[in-house]
């Protein structure tokens, strides 16, 4: 979705134009339509009061505002029936490959030498981060999951620790924060995101990457399928019990 009210810009509205994003945001459909006359007396305010909000949503004009509006509004995420089930199964096609094998095993590896897991996600990836350390300790290997990150790591994180990175985008500023702390206590790191060519991928020390169509209804609120993530935990953790 348009990012038209940003964070930086609803710090910066006074009271009025705050009251001006409320009406916006409550009746989108409706203000999409309105003359900038139309839109100052449903707030009671002038036409310049809308012409300045507009200008600190980074607008040149109201018309590129009303404009914006619009475009948001016709931002819908359509699937066509039985594509999202056609790409999942292409994936699991692209994993019945030697190739997809020597990497699980790799991977495999990497958690049987360690002595401690840590999930690490945020939203919907820290809920299956979760689940994956469940999963883990469910099968034998003893596991925890972090979804703050600010989590204070400890002197004796340093030794045989692995992290799991959890990430579709691999570009969640919490993630990276809390792996770089990870890092400077000399922990290894294996990450499971959409994209190989992500932050999060190329800070691990191996990536598995699923590269699936990326569907998000705004910056925040990723669609994107996770079943290949729920795949992967659940491989990994059967190959190591």
């Amino acid at each position: 979705m348009i990012d038209l009210f940003s964070y930086e810009h609803i710090q910066s509205f006074s009271e009025t134009e705050l009251a001006i994003y409320k009406y916006i945001i409550a009746n989108k459909e409706k203000a999409a339509y309105l003359t900038i006359r139309e839109l100052a007396k449903e707030n009671h305010v002038s036409t310049a009061s809308i012409l300045r909000f507009c200008e600190k949503t980074g607008c040149s004009g109201y018309s590129e505002f009303k404009e914006k509006i619009r475009k948001m509004l016709g931002e819908k995420i359509f699937t066509p029936p039985g594509s999202d089930i056609e790409e999942i199964l292409q994936y699991f096609k692209r994993t019945c490959t030697g190739a997809f094998e020597e990497m699980i095993e790799k991977a495999a590896n990497m958690i049987r030498g360690a002595e401690r897991v840590y999930f690490v996600g945020m939203g919907a990836s820290g809920t299956l981060g979760a689940y994956g350390a469940r999963y883990f300790s469910n099968l034998g290997k003893f596991s925890s999951s972090i979804e703050d990150p600010y989590y204070p790591l400890l002197q004796d994180m340093q030794g045989s620790v692995l992290v799991i990175a959890l990430s579709v985008s691999g570009e969640s500023a919490p993630v990276i924060h809390l792996l770089q702390n990870f890092q400077n206590h000399n922990c290894k790191i294996l990450s499971i995101t959409n994209h190989s060519a992500s932050t999060i991928a190329k800070m691990a020390d191996m990536n598995i990457s699923y590269h699936l169509t990326e569907k998000k209804t705004d910056p925040y609120c990723n669609l994107t399928t996770q079943v290949p993530v729920i795949f992967l935990i659940e491989i990994l953790a059967r190959r190591i019990s």
